[in-house]
């Protein structure tokens, strides 16, 4: 078979087709070279074609109708297929298809359909990947039972419904991030739970945190593979979707604390010479603050040496202004 055509083996649909029918498959599609925001399809839409992704990335997005927006419920990597259900029901397109970044896709007619009903094995892999859609809808990613990676840019994508779609697919694998500054970022998956995070300074928790809490520029990639979980230290116990929504009002709440705050490159002084603080959950931390306030430190160098969040070293600071701790 031609090598324009070979990457059809590793695909979901056309994994264990003879060359010769690849080669036929791959003749009667067109490539379609895609920039970033391109839709292949609108929800809707009337269009019935098979579409292979050879390279980059695909969102999936359903509209609500209320809110008149989009929403992203899926990332498809390549080797993926999707619009198959349009083709077999004949009806208008369930979701959408964008690029977020950029793309190579086959378009493949439907009327090849025809000619491939006839081969038992094609049959077999389009029931396998039915009944995977089915099982885990269209707000999951597919799951492979091999290795999967899913990569992009952060000016593309959102992190939030990356971690989202990893988390719902129950994947297993290390996403990393890493910025024009070179700091990086690790996410640890283990069957879609969150199981450790490291960046700059911080791990665990606070690190996850951190994450979403900065204005994150660059590459991320996931690569998936199994993750004994008994090999991570301190593993972070929050839910995953609980620790990914606490991650997310933290984050909206930072320009709030930032406000009553009024100066983040202000000093403070303060006000007694022991510090008195009742909250033993966060007292590791305030003792901290509250001797780099003693020595002078702004609330800038505060953040940036705390082996915290920025949100929570927020919260402490607010705490002791309004207690009349410092001033």
């Amino acid at each position: 078979m031609s090598d324009a055509a070979n990457f059809l083996k590793k695909t979901d649909m056309f994994k264990g087709l003879p060359d010769a029918l690849l080669d036929r498959i791959y003749q009667a599609g067109t490539i379609r070279r895609l920039g970033p925001g391109e839709y292949i399809f609108r929800e809707n839409e009337e269009s019935y074609e098979i579409y292979i992704i050879r390279d980059g990335v695909v969102e999936i997005l359903k509209r609500d109708q209320a809110e008149k927006t989009e929403t992203v419920v899926a990332y498809l990597c390549p080797g993926e297929c999707f619009g198959e259900m349009a083709m077999l029901t004949g009806r208008p397109r369930s979701a959408a298809a964008r690029v977020p970044e950029g793309a190579e896709i086959l378009e493949i007619p439907a009327e090849t359909y025809e000619y491939l009903t006839g081969n038992t094995i094609f049959l077999r892999r389009l029931c396998e990947v039915l009944a995977l859609r089915l099982e885990r809808t269209d707000l999951r990613v597919a799951v492979e039972q091999t290795r999967k990676e899913l990569q992009g840019d952060l000016r593309y994508f959102d992190l939030g419904t990356v971690m989202q779609t990893l988390i719902n697919s129950g994947q297993s694998g290390v996403m990393i991030i890493e910025t024009p500054q070179r700091h990086q970022a690790d996410i640890v998956f283990s069957e879609g739970k969150i199981l450790h995070a490291r960046f700059r300074r911080l791990e665990g928790e606070q690190a996850f945190f951190q994450i979403f809490q900065e204005e994150l520029e660059g590459k991320f990639v996931f690569q998936g593979r199994a993750i004994d979980p008994h090999t991570i230290e301190c593993p972070i116990t929050l839910g995953p979707m609980n620790l990914l929504l606490e991650a997310m009002r933290m984050k909206d709440e930072i320009p709030i604390f930032l406000q009553k705050i009024e100066n983040p490159d202000r000093t403070f002084t303060p006000t007694q010479k022991m510090l008195v603080w009742d909250d033993k959950s966060t007292m590791e931390e305030a003792v901290a603050i509250w001797e780099r306030i003693s020595a002078g430190a702004s609330l800038q160098l505060i953040l940036q040496e705390l082996p915290c969040c920025t949100y929570l070293t927020l919260v402490i600071v607010h705490r002791m202004l309004e207690a009349k701790l410092i001033r």
